[in-house]
């Protein structure tokens, strides 16, 4: 059975510039694992020749579909990693990774890499989620529909949780922009926090600079105070009772 690089009909905008792979009627995707881990900034060009090989050892016993893809870094460039494909139905059975289906073609479709200056760290993250998504400069103004990398501190519910972000370098901060996520209108448990705090790190203590409460019901908070110098900030949330809360973009203003 031949690979094939499917493509979905025009109107189906999440899936411009992107296919998907499939071998007689098996579906494949991409998991982590296999691939060189994150899968945000992956993209495979489509004018390859895709290999197979079956695999007795993995998943119970599969054919994988190998080839090359891109990876794009820091700089602007891009860098060649081997990526192996696996059948759709035998994802999500091995360590918590990610997974993607529909393959970006080329680098504008791609993922930008994360903010390089930044080492963003959490009290919690759902395994299905990314801390790096905090900083990888995709917000929700940036995705198409149905596309959200996000970090969520899913499932849980009404706790005091945080994020943090330490700089490679100290740097002078003059504010920050959250952009929250909140799927509770489609059914899902993540809402606004019920207030937060913003920290800064100064020696081993942390010195609050700016708190609120979230009443305001919008999913972006900007916030601007008089410039500081730190080597981390820290956004520490109440969540609301009952409920979760998580991010989109987490953006320092220099």
């Amino acid at each position: 059975m031949p690979v094939q690089a499917v493509q979905a009909p025009p109107e189906v905008e999440s899936c411009a510039g992107r296919f998907a792979l499939q071998r007689g009627p098996v579906v494949y995707c991409v998991e982590g694992l296999d691939s060189a881990g994150d899968l945000r900034q992956l993209f495979v060009p489509r004018n390859q020749t895709f290999a197979t090989e079956r695999r007795d050892d993995l998943l119970g016993g599969v054919t994988v579909v190998e080839g090359t893809a891109e990876r794009t870094i820091a700089d602007g460039g891009t860098e060649a990693v081997p990526f192996a494909a696996i059948p759709y139905a035998t994802w999500a059975n091995r360590s918590p990774s990610p997974m993607l289906v529909w393959l970006p073609e080329d680098a504008a479709h791609a993922d930008r890499p994360v903010d390089p200056s930044l080492r963003p760290s959490a009290s919690h993250c759902w395994q299905m989620d990314a801390v790096d998504a905090l900083c990888d400069r995709q917000g929700g103004d940036e995705l198409g529909e149905g596309r959200s990398p996000r970090f969520t501190w899913w499932p849980h519910l009404g706790s005091t949780e945080w994020v943090q972000y330490d700089f490679v370098q100290p740097r002078r901060v003059r504010g920050v922009e959250m952009e929250w996520f909140d799927d509770v209108a489609n059914g899902g448990g993540c809402a606004l926090p019920a207030s937060w705090r913003l920290l800064r790190r100064e020696g081993d203590d942390w010195t609050e600079i700016v708190h609120a409460d979230v009443a305001n019901g919008e999913t972006k908070t900007l916030v601007e105070f008089p410039a500081v110098e730190t080597t981390a900030l820290r956004l520490e949330c109440q969540l609301a009772e009952g409920r979760s809360a998580g991010l989109l973009e987490w953006r320092v203003l220099d």
